[in-house]
């Protein structure tokens, strides 16, 4: 069979694939490295102090979703109460946690029962009952059954009583340092509709009051390996910033507005929520031909406990990818379509090229190489040559990203840490990188075996967005 087909095609192929999604990683490279040092720029004529004692600074409300967080959540929350910004409530979400998770909270933050006083706005579970702290007049906690993060976000928003919102997991952990920058693009560009901060792992690291030290960041290889995958997508949405076309922002540390996301329907079933609803405001903005700014900035830091087994990580990888999946399939209708602009013809094309597919086209250019070599077909420079593109591409992109970090804003302060980081960006691709893919594939399957309820969601949407 292997000599009916041409393998030069087969080559050719897999050639030209991971070649024009190295291309276009190296333009962002290049144009996510313009945005840092111009965002270095900005920070160093920017007086944080004016903005933080003006009286024109919106009111925010950090609502928290949690299910089964008895371990994080009073440390997330401290986290918010010890920023430095004044105009901050904090609404917490129990979403039918089968924990001790609403108990902690009511005995650390001496909570009371209060009348249910907002509307159900967005369709959500129902309320069992809300709770304001009598020790710290910022917090109010809401107790609902289990539906979901996006169920429990989406009562959040119902409730919130401020302008923006920021959607805060329980495990994270917010740096008070850059957050005042978050609140920046609100002020000066009031078309914004989202705004996006970086994401770091804090495996390890040591909590200094209201600051994250990574001096003793911990050196297990899982942790240090995410590390690197977080450096290298924040510094790619710096060049979708660049070009205005974001797809996704942090969903574990972004701001919105309220009632524009009321507007919208709030967050959808999608497992990735926070890619989903920034897509849908892309889609909805452009169909309704307002003007607005979605932007991702590198300095305001939160920082996320990752998974710390295989199995866990493997979970998590394989949930993200199918809501890639998911999100592409609802928002189908802007692919290509000229409607859209800049972010239909390319951005949207793009990610099903070079994120959807990717794992499918990796594998099957590994099984090509292999069942090529088994056959005695093997070309060694073709071999060579793939190598080079998916596997060398990967480890001269990862050094970029450490050395644009440590000469921007060197949040790993410590050299080790960089060092180790360096050392893993040269083996990753020996297993790590492998196991990834397998993860992703995984998705697919998922996908189709739950595709009747992701049609049933792509339906309601859209006659949301008609209305």
């Amino acid at each position: 069979m292997m000599n009916k087909i041409n393998p030069a095609s087969i080559e050719m192929v897999f050639f030209w694939y991971f070649l024009s999604i190295n291309v276009v990683y190296s333009i962002l490279l290049f144009l996510g490295a313009i945005r840092v040092y111009q965002r270095r720029k900005e920070l160093s004529v920017e007086d944080f102090t004016n903005i933080l004692h003006s009286n024109s600074l919106p009111e925010i409300a950090f609502i928290v979703p949690m299910h089964n967080e008895a371990k994080n959540i009073c440390g997330c929350i401290q986290s918010i109460l010890n920023l430095t910004y004044r105009y901050k409530q904090i609404i917490a979400v129990n979403d039918g946690s089968k924990d001790n998770t609403l108990q902690v909270l009511k005995e650390q933050f001496d909570l009371v029962p209060i009348p249910h006083f907002f509307a159900e706005t967005i369709p959500a579970q129902p309320v069992r009952q809300v709770l304001r702290s009598r020790t710290v007049p910022e917090l109010l906690v809401i107790d609902k059954p289990h539906a979901g993060k996006y169920d429990a976000v989406n009562v959040g928003v119902n409730a919130c009583e401020n302008p923006f919102f920021i959607a805060v997991d329980a495990d994270v952990f917010i740096d008070n340092k850059g957050f005042e920058a978050l609140i920046r693009p609100l002020l000066a560009y009031p078309e914004t509709v989202a705004i996006g901060g970086t994401v770091r792992i804090k495996n390890g690291c040591t909590l200094d009051f209201n600051r994250i030290n990574t001096k003793k960041i911990s050196f297990h290889f899982l942790p240090m390996f995410q590390g690197l995958e977080y450096l290298r997508s924040f510094l790619q949405r710096q060049g979708w910033d660049y070009l205005a076309g974001n797809f996704v922002i942090a969903g574990a540390f972004s701001i919105f507005p309220t009632e524009l996301i009321r507007k919208t329907g709030g967050f959808s079933s999608c497992i990735a929520e926070d890619m989903e609803i920034v897509v849908r405001l892309h889609r909805v903005m452009k169909r309704s031909k307002i003007p607005y700014r979605v932007f991702y900035l590198p300095d305001p830091i939160a920082w996320t406990e990752g998974p710390s087994t295989l199995g866990a990580l493997g979970r998590q990888r394989t949930r993200w990818h199918l809501g890639l999946l998911e999100t592409l399939w609802y928002h189908k209708g802007m692919c290509l379509n000229p409607r859209y602009g800049f972010f239909g013809l390319f951005n949207y094309p793009f990610w099903i090229w070079g994120e959807a597919i990717e794992p499918v086209m990796e594998a099957l250019g590994y099984t090509v190489v292999l069942i090529a070599w088994a056959a005695g077909l093997m070309n060694g420079s073709f071999a060579l040559l793939l190598i080079l593109i998916t596997l060398g591409f990967a480890f001269v992109y990862s050094l970029a990203c450490l050395l644009i970090e440590e000469a921007s804003f060197r949040k790993y302060t410590s050299f080790k840490t960089i060092m180790m980081m360096f050392l893993l960006s040269l083996i990753e691709n020996c297993g790590y990188r492998q196991l990834t893919v397998y993860w992703r594939i995984k998705s697919f399957a998922q996908f189709f075996r739950t595709f009747r309820q992701t049609h049933r969601e792509s339906k309601r949407l859209q006659r949301l967005m008609k209305k």
